[in-house]
């Protein structure tokens, strides 16, 4: 697969290229004169990415092309299968024609992805779009941010957005200059709303070093005059949103300035089929289309996500030569999104694929003879471009907010069933559980130190968080006598779990054997299917016990 971004700064090379590359797109950037030459000399971008403790970096393989190379760019275009656009919301209209130029020729339908921090920035594309292709453009997705443009159409008050990134500027005293002139405009236009979106660029807490005294905290500085200039008679409001309010300097939180804080967390069960039906009202659907089901399969997807679901599931409609989006295409659409689209490329042995439908078997029939309420809804061994080699789909029946002792040690157990079940049937482990063993390992540690879940320290908070935003784990704050003990209980629990699944699949063998043959065969088979086959009363089979002790 291939992605072409316009744009060549930080929210191109830092954010776009970064995630397309870990989707699996090759990645092609359009950029202009010496930075251009650079990224093509170069050939691979380094990427940092920082959650405020820890730093992060990755190498991005690039292709580069100028944009002063029409031929090249308007091919970059349409030989895509997704474009996106990071040249900023004010040079939005100047990229255009290159687009128009590149869909006009494209010989099958493109995501158009704009990275830009502006409410309409997906909506202006599609318009510019309409006007020069007609309705051609509508056999193109196109997709852009939500929170600003949901405030936009709720008020009749002047609204104006701004980039936290953006704000900062490259030559002293820019900044402040820059922000005085938009307060000044919202004063003048009141009522006003003024929008920061990733206001940790210019909010982040101050330190008493000698040096910081930098164009940063200079422009925080004015942020906070400005704040503090205004009352609620003149008719303007300041909203700000940001993936660290840990990150926030204290002086901007007090009251007075920010007086509230609405965190927005993951959609649940509702939300999430809420959400699916708001976006599949611009596609064409086939009747009777169960939404609930999906969104029973996805959860933690957040808005975005759920939004390219629908957006896939209508590429693949058009792919098939359908006019309306079937059930099905929705429902490979949750695939792709999860797991990447099918990696055609890769070839397993025969030896490999029969090692992934035991690993799979093995999480599948763990996971069914548990007491949870997420049953499997479909196992398969075909190898996605986010690396998987196949995967096993549960499905929550009901949202549930509360996790029992029991119920984690039980998900410990089904990740270690695809280990177990490669060691019980081939007596040898392969590479294939290492995402397995690390999401054990992480439910493990918060049980042990955070959710007081573990017999040896009970009720005791041996971590903090780092991030709830993030997905940050935890810093231990205890000795190093009682961080040894930690690792040994999580090994404890670990081993437990991987115990039950052994113990598990051992009681189950026949019909390890039984479903795992029948998934090398079909390749993708659906939940039904294998509880069918699990419950099947086989009168030649051997009768064990298979519910697990405690």
């Amino acid at each position: 697969m291939r992605a072409t971004i316009i744009g060549a700064g930080r929210i191109a090379l830092g954010l776009a290229a970064e995630q397309l590359h870990q989707s699996g797109y090759e990645v092609t950037v359009l950029g202009r004169g010496h930075v251009a030459a650079a990224l093509q000399h170069a050939r691979v971008v380094e990427v940092e990415l920082t959650d405020g403790w820890t730093m992060e970096r990755f190498l991005v393989p690039v292709r580069t092309v100028d944009l002063a190379d029409r031929r090249a760019a308007v091919q970059a275009v349409s030989t895509a299968d997704v474009v996106g656009t990071a040249v900023g919301a004010r040079m939005l209209p100047a990229v255009l024609d290159l687009i128009a130029e590149g869909l006009k020729r494209a010989i099958r339908p493109v995501n158009v992805i704009a990275f830009e921090n502006h409410e309409n920035a997906a909506r202006i594309i599609r318009k510019g779009l309409r006007r020069r292709l007609g309705s051609g453009v509508d056999r193109h997705g196109f997709t852009g941010a939500v929170i600003a443009r949901a405030v936009a159409n709720e008020t009749d008050a002047w609204f104006t957005h701004i980039s936290g990134p953006e704000i900062i500027g490259k030559f002293y005293g820019e900044s402040e200059e820059r922000l005085r002139n938009i307060f000044e405009e919202a004063q003048s236009r009141s009522p006003s709303i003024i929008f920061i979106d990733e206001i940790d660029a210019v909010g982040k807490k101050r330190d008493m070093s000698l040096n910081s005294n930098d164009e940063r905290e200079q422009t925080l500085n004015q942020l906070l005059s400005e704040m503090d200039g205004f009352d609620n008679h003149k008719g303007i409001v300041v909203l700000a949103a940001t993936n660290r309010p840990e990150s926030l300097d204290q002086a901007l939180l007090r009251p007075g300035r920010f007086d509230r804080r609405i965190p927005v967390e993951l959609p649940d069960l509702t939300g999430r089929e809420a959400i699916l039906k708001l976006h599949a009202g611009d596609v064409r659907m086939e009747p009777g289309i169960n939404f609930g089901s999906v969104a029973r399969q996805t959860p933690g997807a957040s808005g975005a996500d759920l939004a390219n679901m629908i957006n896939e599931a209508a590429l693949r409609a058009v792919r098939m030569g359908r006019k309306r989006v079937s059930q099905t295409d929705i429902e490979e659409s949750v695939d792709v999104v999860i797991a990447g689209e099918k990696k055609k490329s890769t070839v397993l042995s025969e030896h490999e694929k029969d090692v992934v439908a035991y690993h799979e078997t093995g999480h599948a029939i763990v996971a069914a003879v548990q007491d949870g309420k997420a049953p499997v809804s479909k196992i398969t061994i075909v190898p996605r471009t986010s690396g998987a080699l196949g995967f096993t789909m549960q499905a929550e029946e009901d949202e549930h907010y509360l996790t029992t002792r029991e119920e984690y040690k039980q998900r410990i157990a089904v990740l270690c069933g695809g280990r177990a079940a490669e060691e019980l049937i081939f007596g040898h482990m392969t590479s294939g559980a290492a995402n397995d063993i690390e999401k054990a390992t992480k439910i493990a540690r918060a049980m042990v130190t955070q959710l007081g879940m573990s017999e040896k320290f009970g009720m005791m908070a041996l971590g903090e968080q780092r991030s709830r935003y993030l997905g940050g784990g935890t810093e231990l704050t205890c000795s190093e006598g009682t961080a040894r003990d930690v690792d040994e209980e999580v090994k404890r629990l670990v081993e437990e779990g991987h115990q039950t699944a052994l113990k598990t699949l051992n009681e189950n063998r026949f019909k390890l054997h039984e479903i795992a043959h029948y998934l090398q065969k079909k390749e993708t088979i659906t939940g039904e299917e294998f509880m069918n086959i699990l419950n099947r009363d086989d009168g030649f089979a051997p009768k064990y016990n298979s519910a697990p002790e405690g």
